[in-house]
């Protein structure tokens, strides 16, 4: 972010995760986690993963997260 406008930049990511193309669908919730509010991150990724169990770049970022906090899964409710 070399203009340093978090604010505005949070905007684009958003519209950004919303595009019909679910290409871009986890980039708001990096860029989160890049920022320093690494749970919001992790919750965004959560929530993705939940509704998009099969998607192996949604799991794969969300692993990543965890691995970058030190912190393991959630365990999965019955």
């Amino acid at each position: 972010m070399a203009l340093k406008r978090p604010s505005e930049a949070e905007e684009i990511y958003k519209k950004l995760a919303i595009h019909p193309s679910r290409k871009y669908q986890t980039a708001h919730a990096i860029f989160q986690f890049q920022q320093g509010k690494q749970s919001e991150g992790i919750a965004e990724l959560e929530k993705l993963h939940s509704a998009n169990a099969s998607d192996r770049k949604i799991r794969n970022q969300l692993v990543g997260a965890y691995l970058a906090v030190n912190r393991g899964p959630m365990p999965r409710r019955s």
